[in-house]
């Protein structure tokens, strides 16, 4: 095929890009890189190519790829940022993706690993069930479709040139003529039916990985236990399972199909392990990276044709062993459901901005539910008795307190996870008319005990009990030491009351003998602290935070470590200070409680001169927890900042009689956040009252490191070669 000279496609698009080069040519045009000329970013120009511009369905079938594309936004699809036609060319500006196709992938390595597979399987199942309730049918969907990021690993579907989309749509096909690649297509494209649904692209994408196992695609006319027995045959890191459920949307009739890529992915899962502690689960889970962000936690609007939203209100706990925080069970009773199609579900921070924490009566939910604009709300109760827990459920319709479903289930009280599965199973039936098999990715403790103590940690996290947070995360790990969140919330308390290095690197580490069993998000979260720790480097750190923020943008840690990367590291990357704030903010929304985040905006906002929002944030933070470290420092910032001058030399005379750890935090702000007067006056006293209080190796060399930071800070060498020359202890004098 002759494609086009990068001078006339220079001449097409303008002076806005810069053609750089041909980056490759196919059946459905040629691709070129460039480069924008004002803002510096590459993108992709698909040009189609001149000996068929005169084709009207190859045009057509090109804009189709343009609208489909541009109303598409979704982290695993390829979108498109413009459709020209200029100089005799057409054209599609698109991002340029960083990486190779998983066809040419394949031609060099012609076996994924399982894990590799599953993770392609996960991203482009999330495009698959972004698309599909949009009415949108790929109907071409192969390895030469699948682009795989260089930088990230992320696979992402391209090529909408002969997708079908809603009635609306229309075919550019005549009835009974195949479109697609035919190696790829299910029996129905093959035959040429007019109308083909989601499932369609669920065979070809279940052909894709059992070619990306093997190094071939399955011999035509095999029933599924055929294909299953062929795919062991090659591949004896497969399980009987395992390969059953890879192979199960290659059904003859669409009906016997699974409906979703969600449903697919969750019975891959299943054959696994019963735990989704398991690395494959782990890996399979990345199917939440987009369906997530857009269907189960997403404060957009719902989806086109969506049946509404639902509340989740707080629970009615019984029992002698009802000793959860109550603010915890919704949470996780709601992220066991997974996404709900055509369903949004409002977040349980919101729901208790209107309901508080304690249950309600079936009126006041009702209010609550309506304050909330939420179609339909959930009443839920956990009971204990001795060892035994019944979850149960009633689903109500707001505007006419219509109950429309329920669910119950008794079981050990260990398998808490297991009975709320079943419960949203029952209980969503009704109103997604079908049956329903939740797809999470939060993973809980394996005992109740460590379910206890983790409630109560998240809890004290949340409040800024920084010091009780890291007893009763020591509690879950001793009472289930593969508890992978463990591990890893514990690291991020530690940043906040002990930030060395060698602390942060211990407790990374422990996560990371654990990752399996972190949610998507959380491994992405774990990822970039260890490109930070390990290699120093902070912009490979930065792309995984804002990933994992993307992949989970209801999950306030998400947000919150953002907000820390720019908060401490920011200045060092050329990021804005400001960009802290707003991730702050957003955590702030999603939870109005949050301390470290409050903590943080107080800084933030003082050091923007806005002293009316720092007292407001003052109160905030002290309304609701006057006794931890951070609030110790809080106080002490407040009289300094607020308080007459008298009170200000009362305290900086007394400063030795506050904790250590308050101290070091007060000191970093101060050096971090504070003006010159206050790093040079108070921050000073600050400063020699904590290398006063400082009697653990760990503190001296602590006070040492600040003291010689603000030295140099400021300028100030012979303050800080004095400050070595008074060095006396073991500790210190290696440091």
């Amino acid at each position: 095929m002759e494609t086009p000279d990068p001078a006339d496609v220079q001449r097409a698009v303008g002076p806005r890009y810069e053609v750089l080069d041909l980056a490759g040519a196919g059946g459905m045009g040629a691709v070129y890189r460039a480069r924008h000329r004002e803002l510096g970013h590459q993108v992709a120009i698909k040009v189609l190519p001149p000996e068929i511009a005169t084709s009207r369905m190859r045009e057509e079938r090109f804009r189709r790829e343009a609208q489909l594309s541009a109303h598409l936004s979704h982290p695993n699809l390829v979108p498109v940022f413009e459709f020209e036609t200029n100089e005799g060319l057409t054209y599609l500006i698109m991002p340029f993706v960083r990486g190779r196709t998983l066809e040419a992938l394949l031609a060099e390595r012609p076996q994924l690993s399982l894990a590799e597979l599953l993770r392609v399987l996960g991203d482009v199942g999330a495009a698959l069930d972004f698309i599909h309730p949009r009415g949108v049918v790929h109907r071409d969907v192969k390895p030469a479709n699948i682009l795989i990021e260089d930088e990230t690993g992320r696979a992402l579907l391209a090529d909408f040139g002969v997708a079908l989309a809603g009635v609306s749509g229309g075919s550019l096909t005549g009835v009974g003529v195949a479109v697609g690649t035919p190696a790829y297509l299910p029996p129905e494209q093959q035959s040429g039916a007019e109308r083909v649904d989601g499932r369609a692209d669920l065979f070809s994408l279940a052909l894709v990985a059992f070619e990306a196992l093997t190094g071939d695609l399955p011999v035509a006319g095999l029933d599924r236990a055929a294909l299953a027995t062929a795919l062991r045959k090659d591949r004896r890191d497969v399980s009987p399972s395992l390969a059953a459920a890879l192979v199960a949307p290659l059904a003859e009739r669409p009906s016997e199909r699974p409906d979703t890529a969600a449903v697919w992915l969750h019975g891959i899962g299943r054959s696994t392990s019963a735990s989704w502690r398991g690395p494959v689960l782990a890996v399979a889970a990345f199917t939440l990276l987009g369906v997530a962000a857009w269907i189960a936690w997403g404060r957009s609007a719902a989806h086109p044709g969506a049946e509404g939203s639902l509340a989740v209100m707080p629970f009615t706990i019984l029992g002698t062993n009802a000793q959860f925080p109550p603010a915890q069970l919704p949470t996780w009773f709601q992220q066991r459901v997974g996404p709900v199609p055509g369903l949004r579900l409002v977040s349980p921070p919101r729901t208790a901005s209107f309901a508080g924490e304690q249950a309600q009566t079936i009126n006041d939910a009702q209010t609550t539910a309506a304050q909330l604009d939420a179609t339909y709300f959930v009443q839920p109760k956990l009971q204990f008795h001795d060892s035994t827990a019944t979850m149960s459920a009633e689903l109500f319709e707001t505007k006419t307190l219509r109950q429309l479903g329920s669910g119950t289930r008794s079981g050990p009280a260990d398998s808490l996870s297991q009975l709320m599965d079943a419960v949203w199973a029952q209980l969503l039936q009704r109103i997604l008319r079908g049956h329903f098999a939740p797809v999470s990715s939060v993973t809980l403790p394996n005992t109740l005990p460590a379910m206890i103590a983790y409630a109560n940690a998240e809890e004290a996290w949340r409040r800024g009990n920084f010091d009780r947070a890291l007893e009763e995360y020591d509690r879950v790990l001793a009472a289930d030491s593969s508890f992978a969140i463990g591990y890893f919330r514990r690291a991020i308390v530690h940043a906040q009351v002990d930030p060395r290095e060698e602390v942060l690197r211990a407790a990374i580490a422990g996560a990371r003998r654990h990752q399996s069993g972190l949610t998507p998000a959380d491994s992405l979260l774990l990822e970039g602290y260890r490109l930070m720790l390990e290699y120093g480097d902070g912009r490979g750190a930065l792309r995984r935070f804002k990933e994992a923020r993307d992949s989970a943008p209801d999950e306030p840690q998400t947000w919150f470590v953002l907000g820390e990367f720019y908060y401490h590291f920011g200045a060092l990357f050329d990021e804005r200070i400001t960009d802290a704030e707003a991730a702050f903010d957003k955590v702030i929304d999603l939870t109005p409680d949050f301390a470290p985040a409050i903590s943080h905006l107080i800084s933030l906002q003082h050091l923007r001169g806005d002293n009316t929002a720092t007292r407001q944030s003052i109160a905030k933070y002290r309304s609701f927890d006057s006794t931890s470290v951070v609030a110790e420092a809080i106080g002490i910032a407040d009289t300094l900042l607020f308080h007459a001058a008298n009170v200000k030399l009362t305290l900086l005379n007394t400063l030795d009689q506050h904790r250590f750890t308050a101290l070091e935090y007060l000191a970093f702000q101060v050096q971090e956040f504070g003006k010159p007067d206050e790093r040079r006056g108070p921050g000073r006293k600050v400063l020699l009252a904590l290398a006063r209080r400082a009697t653990t190796d760990s503190q001296q060399v602590l006070a040492l490191r600040l003291g010689l930071a603000a030295d140099l800070g400021e300028g100030w060498v012979d303050s800080a070669r004095a400050r070595l020359a008074q060095v006396r202890t073991p500790a210190t004098e290696r440091e």
